[in-house]
C-alpha cells in the first residue's frame, strides 16, 4: 500500500502534533497562573486550549487523509481490474489481459482466424 518511509513520517508528524498540543496546554496554564490575574489566566488558558484543539484536529485530519488515500488506492486497483477484459490461455490456463497477443506465462500465441480463413480460401 504505502511506503514505510511515508508511514513513519506520518506517525512522526502525528506524534509531534500531539506533543505540541500538550506543550501548548501546559505552557498556557503556567503562563496564565504566573500572571496572577483571573482574566490573564483565563486568556492564556483559553488561548492554549484553542491552539491544542487545532493541533489535535490536524492530527485527526492526517489520520483521515491516510485512510482515504489507502481506500482510493484500493479502489483504483479494483477499478482497473474491472475495466480490463481477461481471457484464458488455451494451452496453460493462465488468465491474462485480452489485449495481449501471447500468453505471458507460456508464450502461446493465438492464431488470427481471419488470416487463416484468407489463406485457406
Amino acid at each position: 500500500m504505502m511506503d514505510d518511509d511515508v508511514l513513519e513520517g506520518e506517525v512522526f508528524m502525528n506524534t509531534v502534533l500531539r506533543i505540541m498540543g500538550i506543550i501548548a496546554i501546559i505552557t498556557s496554564i503556567v503562563v496564565g497562573v504566573s500572571t496572577k490575574s483571573f482574566f490573564g489566566c483565563l486568556f492564556w488558558v483559553t488561548g492554549g486550549a484553542c491552539i491544542a484543539v487545532i493541533l489535535f484536529a490536524l492530527d485527526i485530519i492526517i489520520d483521515n487523509q491516510k485512510h482515504i488515500s489507502e481506500l482510493l488506492q484500493q479502489q483504483s486497483v479494483h477499478t482497473k481490474k474491472l475495466r480490463t477484459a481477461y481471457k484464458t490461455c488455451p494451452k496453460c490456463g493462465y488468465e491474462h489481459e485480452e489485449t495481449r497477443k501471447s500468453c505471458p506465462k507460456c508464450g502461446h500465441r493465438e492464431r488470427n482466424l481471419t488470416m487463416e480463413n484468407k489463406l485457406g480460401s
